[in-house]
């Protein structure tokens, strides 16, 4: 599909998508700014991170909230969420 090396082929990567489980449960999802969140149940939250914004300030919000994250882990292979955009891509016609 593609011809690259392995960093530049994850720069390609629009968005990230990150399970983030919290110390303390939650009634509903805090509002994060641009952040994309959704609440996966109440201690855990799954949120996207474009390339344009920072992880950091994610946490800096979520800080300011009080809410502690225990862990987080990627949704999604990043490697594997590439293969797939790659393949989106081509298939609608954006491919080389």
């Amino acid at each position: 599909v593609e011809h690259n090396s392995m960093d530049r082929l994850l720069h390609q990567l629009h968005t990230e998508t990150f399970v983030l489980n919290l110390k303390a449960p939650l009634v509903e999802p805090p509002p994060l700014g641009d952040y994309q969140v959704r609440s996966i149940d109440g201690q855990r939250l799954e949120v996207e991170v474009t390339r344009e914004q920072r992880i950091n300030g994610l946490f800096d919000l979520l800080s300011r909230q009080g809410i502690e994250v225990s862990s987080m882990r990627n949704k999604q292979n990043r490697l594997e969420q590439l293969f797939i955009d790659l393949l989106d891509s081509d298939r609608n016609g954006g491919g080389k």
